[in-house]
């Protein structure tokens, strides 16, 4: 069956879309992407979905806040042995300090879960904070 998985040609193709909508203080984001014939490594093939939700907040000047939710699916072309499905998600705070310095901190999870329940199946968490610094005026060049 291998011989068959590599000599197989598969057309490959990307294809994404979203929205992606402000209103006052909120942002709101919904998306989807396919991908098609993406290379395993192995002479085969996989053909994911995605679908994400993403929402945004800023309170006053300095706060923000964010999160994220995405569900996929993929499948190997010629088995399903690797076929897996999953579920991911993140939320995040973040505050400026001065004109420059932004410090933010946040959590995500993901899962991944094999058809068949294979021992490839996990799931984390992770927790995390950065320091950040914003210099907007060195992309406007100067005069």
């Amino acid at each position: 069956t291998i011989i068959k998985i590599i000599s197989k040609k598969y057309v490959s193709y990307i294809v994404n879309a979203s929205i992606n909508k402000q209103f006052e203080a909120n942002r709101f984001i919904a998306g989807y992407s396919h991908r098609a014939a993406d290379s395993t490594g192995l002479g085969g093939g996989t053909e994911s979905h995605q679908g994400m939700l993403g929402f945004s907040r800023t309170f006053g000047r300095y706060w923000s806040i964010n999160f994220q939710a995405s569900a996929y699916y993929q499948t190997q072309r010629g088995t399903d042995l690797f076929d897996y499905w999953g579920v991911d998600g993140s939320a995040a705070i973040s505050r400026q300090i001065g004109e420059h310095w932004v410090v933010s901190g946040g959590a995500s999870y993901m899962t991944y879960l094999g058809q068949s329940g294979t021992q490839y199946d996990y799931a984390y968490e992770r927790y995390y904070g950065s320091i950040g610094f914003r210099f907007p005026e060195l992309l406007r060049g100067q005069k």
